[in-house]
Protein backbone atom coordinates (compact mmCIF):
# COMPACT_ATOMS: atom_id res chain seq x y z
CA UNK A 1 0.00 0.00 0.00
CA UNK A 2 1.54 2.99 -1.15
CA UNK A 3 -0.30 5.45 0.59
CA UNK A 4 0.64 3.84 4.13
CA UNK A 5 4.39 4.12 3.11
CA UNK A 6 3.96 7.59 2.16
CA UNK A 7 1.56 8.15 5.24
CA UNK A 8 4.50 6.84 7.51
CA UNK A 9 7.26 9.29 5.93
CA UNK A 10 5.07 12.41 6.79
CA UNK A 11 4.67 11.14 10.52
CA UNK A 12 8.45 10.48 10.71
CA UNK A 13 9.15 14.03 9.38
CA UNK A 14 6.86 15.03 12.20
CA UNK A 15 8.01 13.04 15.06
CA UNK A 16 11.34 14.77 14.03
CA UNK A 17 10.01 18.11 14.24
CA UNK A 18 8.55 17.28 17.80
CA UNK A 19 11.73 15.93 19.21
CA UNK A 20 13.62 18.47 18.14
CA UNK A 21 11.52 20.68 20.38
CA UNK A 22 13.73 21.73 23.01
CA UNK A 23 12.48 21.83 26.52
CA UNK A 24 15.63 24.63 27.15
CA UNK A 25 14.07 26.91 24.61
CA UNK A 26 12.47 30.17 25.67
CA UNK A 27 8.62 29.65 26.81
CA UNK A 28 7.65 32.09 23.96
CA UNK A 29 9.54 29.83 21.31
CA UNK A 30 8.16 26.68 22.24
CA UNK A 31 4.42 28.55 22.21
CA UNK A 32 5.21 29.27 18.56
CA UNK A 33 6.73 25.91 17.96
CA UNK A 34 3.31 24.48 19.26
CA UNK A 35 1.40 26.40 16.62
CA UNK A 36 3.92 25.32 14.03
CA UNK A 37 3.17 21.91 14.78
CA UNK A 38 -0.05 21.97 14.85
CA UNK A 39 -0.74 23.60 11.78
CA UNK A 40 1.77 20.34 10.41
CA UNK A 41 -1.05 17.73 12.08
CA UNK A 42 -3.84 19.22 11.28
CA UNK A 43 -2.32 19.15 7.43
CA UNK A 44 -1.05 15.39 8.16
CA UNK A 45 -4.64 14.55 8.80
CA UNK A 46 -6.29 15.68 5.71
CA UNK A 47 -3.16 14.29 4.00
CA UNK A 48 -3.76 11.09 5.51
CA UNK A 49 -7.67 10.82 4.62
CA UNK A 50 -6.94 11.43 0.80
CA UNK A 51 -3.99 9.12 0.81
CA UNK A 52 -5.94 6.29 2.36
CA UNK A 53 -8.90 6.82 0.20
CA UNK A 54 -7.10 7.69 -3.24
CA UNK A 55 -5.04 4.42 -2.70
CA UNK A 56 -7.95 2.69 -2.07
CA UNK A 57 -10.20 3.53 -5.10
CA UNK A 58 -6.50 3.45 -7.50
CA UNK A 59 -6.53 -0.49 -6.42
CA UNK A 60 -9.87 -1.02 -7.05
CA UNK A 61 -11.26 1.29 -10.02
CA UNK A 62 -11.17 2.19 -13.20
CA UNK A 63 -8.64 5.47 -14.24
CA UNK A 64 -11.89 7.06 -15.05
CA UNK A 65 -13.31 6.56 -11.30
CA UNK A 66 -9.54 7.31 -9.92
CA UNK A 67 -9.40 10.61 -11.50
CA UNK A 68 -13.14 11.82 -9.95
CA UNK A 69 -12.44 10.49 -7.16
CA UNK A 70 -8.90 12.12 -7.06
CA UNK A 71 -10.54 15.71 -7.72
CA UNK A 72 -13.02 15.30 -5.30
CA UNK A 73 -10.68 14.66 -2.75
CA UNK A 74 -8.91 17.24 -3.52
CA UNK A 75 -11.08 19.62 -1.86
CA UNK A 76 -11.08 17.90 1.71
CA UNK A 77 -9.99 20.42 4.10
CA UNK A 78 -10.93 21.34 8.21
CA UNK A 79 -10.88 17.77 9.04
CA UNK A 80 -12.40 17.59 11.82
CA UNK A 81 -13.72 14.15 13.35
CA UNK A 82 -17.24 14.72 11.54
CA UNK A 83 -16.23 15.49 8.89
CA UNK A 84 -13.58 12.55 8.57
CA UNK A 85 -16.43 10.26 9.19
CA UNK A 86 -18.89 12.26 6.25
CA UNK A 87 -15.98 11.37 3.92
CA UNK A 88 -15.38 7.67 4.60
CA UNK A 89 -19.32 7.78 4.61
CA UNK A 90 -19.48 9.02 0.88
CA UNK A 91 -16.95 6.08 0.28
CA UNK A 92 -19.09 3.36 2.67
CA UNK A 93 -21.05 3.47 5.49
CA UNK A 94 -19.24 1.01 7.18
CA UNK A 95 -16.35 2.57 6.82
CA UNK A 96 -17.88 5.66 8.49
CA UNK A 97 -19.58 3.45 11.24
CA UNK A 98 -16.01 1.92 12.37
CA UNK A 99 -14.47 5.32 12.09
CA UNK A 100 -17.26 6.72 14.01
CA UNK A 101 -16.89 4.02 16.64
CA UNK A 102 -12.68 4.89 17.11
CA UNK A 103 -13.16 8.46 16.93
CA UNK A 104 -14.25 8.49 20.60
CA UNK A 105 -12.57 10.25 23.80
CA UNK A 106 -9.25 11.65 23.28
CA UNK A 107 -8.81 10.67 19.59
CA UNK A 108 -12.14 13.03 19.18
CA UNK A 109 -10.57 15.91 20.99
CA UNK A 110 -7.52 15.65 19.43
CA UNK A 111 -8.29 15.98 15.87
CA UNK A 112 -10.98 18.66 16.89
CA UNK A 113 -8.49 20.77 19.05
CA UNK A 114 -5.93 20.36 16.10
CA UNK A 115 -8.03 21.66 13.50
CA UNK A 116 -10.27 24.41 15.59
CA UNK A 117 -6.18 25.67 16.75
CA UNK A 118 -4.95 25.55 13.13
CA UNK A 119 -8.14 27.80 11.86
CA UNK A 120 -7.62 30.22 14.74
CA UNK A 121 -4.01 30.49 13.84
CA UNK A 122 -4.09 30.57 10.39
CA UNK A 123 -6.30 33.43 11.20
CA UNK A 124 -4.10 35.50 13.58
CA UNK A 125 -6.53 34.72 16.41
CA UNK A 126 -4.78 34.28 20.10
CA UNK A 127 -4.16 30.26 20.89
CA UNK A 128 -4.41 29.70 24.70
CA UNK A 129 -3.01 26.70 26.33
CA UNK A 130 -1.46 25.20 23.22
CA UNK A 131 2.05 23.12 24.20
CA UNK A 132 4.72 20.98 22.78
CA UNK A 133 3.71 18.43 25.63
CA UNK A 134 -0.01 18.94 24.35
CA UNK A 135 0.89 18.63 20.99
CA UNK A 136 2.81 15.40 21.37
CA UNK A 137 -0.55 14.48 23.05
CA UNK A 138 -2.52 15.02 20.47
CA UNK A 139 -0.23 14.09 18.00
CA UNK A 140 -0.19 10.09 19.78
CA UNK A 141 -3.94 10.17 19.61
CA UNK A 142 -4.04 11.71 16.17
CA UNK A 143 -1.51 9.24 14.90
CA UNK A 144 -3.95 6.18 16.66
CA UNK A 145 -6.82 7.89 14.42
CA UNK A 146 -4.88 7.40 10.83
CA UNK A 147 -3.46 4.09 11.62
CA UNK A 148 -7.41 3.45 11.73
CA UNK A 149 -8.00 5.08 8.79
CA UNK A 150 -5.05 2.98 7.20
CA UNK A 151 -6.91 -0.09 8.47
CA UNK A 152 -10.14 0.73 7.36
CA UNK A 153 -9.18 1.80 3.86
CA UNK A 154 -7.09 -1.48 3.35
CA UNK A 155 -9.76 -3.15 0.83
CA UNK A 156 -8.93 -5.90 -1.58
Amino acid sequence: MIARQEIHQMMARLEATLDRAKPVTPIEVQADYAKYVCVLVSGLIEKAAYLCLLDCAQRTSSPRIQRYVESNLSWFQNAKASKLVELFAQFDSLWATQLEAFLVDEKKDAVDSIVTNRHRIAHGEQVGGLSIGRMKDYYKAVKAVIEEMLRICECP
